[in-house]
């Protein structure tokens, strides 16, 4: 502490600022309960465990901090039941934390790894520069909900602000750092700074067309993604169709079926392209007859369970809902993305068992069941240990143990040979980090991308 406080007393003379930023996240704990001297310490200062040792350490630098006449900020980790009065916290493990601390009068700034941190790629491409891992589209920032909506009017207003994130472990270069935080800053600024109904994704496209001229003429180096083309499977009454859309104005999208590159002769994306079977889809956005942006392409494979209906026992949670797709992209005929797990067809389940029913509307002849799961561990998320899958008759089962390795993805392929018209799969979360791991003693997040049926 005597340490700690040196180093305060000499940053708080450097930076005449008003806010110091105490970190405190993501403390590694095995080292306290292997040190007699820590164990010493939570018993001398009757201290619950190694839990109450962080509070109280992170109390003790807070006031220390507040007598030099600096305002503190820490990440949500510092939030207790006892943390003093005068920090703001900083927000970036989901809604929750944030709830608690602003209905306790505490100033929050959001800057949730969903939808604020810019080291995510952006775009699913493989000529994307090297990133972190995860999925942070330009749209998807600009579809971020700053004040949480568990907060009334009155404690809205201790949500003080949003913050970004660039963490720089692969940012090589000046230029890769702009290309990451151009235009998805734009986007990120617009949503904090406007009223809720000003929030318009097709006019700020429009403007950010105008914008990167801008940028470019001021030698920045940012991600032209306005041309990507979104794409989704849609069922009705008439059958499978896939839905293609972009935001940019004054353009056409053309496509393709059987993996060729579109071309101006290429047939005109109009509302919804025919689906009766697996293809392989290739679009592109054109401009003034020109081609714009990169080519979409999406392998469309057509399952048993493609024509299901899909309920689950809890539904994803907001940031990692397949880009508001939700549970039938469990079933839409697409995998997710072999590197990236925010993208439009991965669903993330943070500490939650899954429990998946599906209905194939009719009795079939089911010979394997095939599923993936993300396991990223640096980032929280780990595969499940064993799954459970259920056949009509609920009171016949098999349990499925998967394979623990280190990929980035973990598959599994599961025997069935028998008909049947109702699957059940209940997947079981991973459970805390274990110690020494990254995010040690939170709930692990669980990703699940297509389940097919064959």
């Amino acid at each position: 502490f005597t340490f700690l406080e040196k180093v305060l007393d000499e940053v708080a003379a450097l930076f005449p600022g008003e806010y110091i930023h105490l970190g405190g996240d993501e403390v590694p704990k095995k080292q306290w309960k292997e040190s007699p001297t820590a164990q010493q310490f939570i018993k001398d200062n009757n201290l619950k465990n190694e839990e109450g040792l962080h509070n109280y350490f992170m109390n003790r630098m807070a006031c220390y901090a507040n007598n030099l006449g600096k305002q503190v900020i820490g990440w949500d980790e510092i939030y207790s039941e006892n943390l003093e009065p005068n920090v703001t916290i900083m927000n970036w493990r989901g809604d929750e934390t944030a709830v608690r601390a602003a209905k306790r009068g505490y100033n929050v700034i959001m800057s949730p790894t969903s939808y604020a941190y810019f080291d995510y790629y952006q775009h699913d491409g493989e000529d994307e520069p090297l990133a972190i891992g995860g999925m942070l589209p330009l749209e998807k920032v600009y579809a971020f909900k700053p004040v949480p909506k568990q907060l009334n009017e009155q404690d809205s207003k201790n949500i003080i602000g949003v913050q970004a994130n660039l963490w720089t472990e692969y940012i090589q270069t000046p230029a890769q750092a702009e290309y990451m935080l151009f235009p998805r800053i734009l986007a990120m600024s617009e949503v904090a700074w406007s009223q809720d109904s000003l929030i318009n994704y097709n006019n700020f496209v429009g403007r950010v067309t105008q914008m990167n001229q801008r940028l470019k003429e001021a030698g920045v180096n940012y991600a032209n993604h306005i041309y990507t083309i979104h794409g989704s499977m849609q069922r009705s009454k008439d059958g499978l169709s896939f839905k293609l859309k972009n935001n940019a104005p004054d353009k056409e999208i053309r496509y393709t079926t059987n993996g060729s590159v579109p071309t101006m002769e290429s047939a005109m994306y109009k509302k919804g392209v025919p689906v009766t079977k697996s293809m392989n889809l290739q679009a592109l956005v054109f401009k003034d007859s020109l081609p714009a942006g990169e080519v979409y392409s999406k392998k469309i494979d057509i399952h048993k369970a493609v024509a299901a209906t899909v309920k689950l026992s809890v539904g994803p949670n907001e940031a990692y809902n397949a880009n508001g797709i939700g549970p039938n992209a469990l079933i839409n005929g697409i995998s997710g993305s072999d590197k990236r797990y925010g993208d439009s067809e991965w669903l993330g389940f943070w500490g939650s068992d899954v429990f998946i029913e599906l209905d194939l509307q009719k009795k079939q002849n089911l010979k394997t069941i095939n599923m993936r799961f993300f396991n990223a561990q640096g980032q929280w998320i780990y595969a499940p240990k064993i799954l459970q899958v259920f056949y009509d008759n609920e009171s016949s089962f098999q349990t499925v143990a998967i394979p623990s390795d280190n990929s980035l993805i973990t598959s599994v392929s599961i025997p069935v040979n028998r008909n049947a018209r109702y699957i059940k799969i209940k997947v079981f979360n991973y459970g805390k980090i274990p110690t020494g791991n990254q995010g040690a003693g939170n709930a692990a997040w669980t990703f699940i991308d297509e389940i097919k049926v064959n």
